[in-house]
């Protein structure tokens, strides 16, 4: 995202530090945003919690056979 052509989303989303973490909707409309390092697990089920409802049951799934 230094580079060049990373520029303009860094404007466009207002991405100040490193890492930036940007949950986006179809519309590329922020629905989170988490700036520094987090925990693993924390952003995981951040993740879980913003997908579409149609996904959830599948993700919730995939976590659970991880150990998470």
């Amino acid at each position: 995202m230094e580079s060049e052509a990373g520029k303009p989303l860094m404007a466009k989303y207002s991405v100040s530090a490193f890492p930036t973490l940007l949950w986006l909707n179809a519309d590329g409309n922020i629905q989170h945003k988490t700036v520094g390092a987090g925990d693993a697990k924390v952003q995981a089920k951040k993740s879980i919690e913003l997908a579409p409802e149609d996904q959830k049951k599948d993700l919730w799934s995939s976590a659970f056979i991880a150990g998470n």
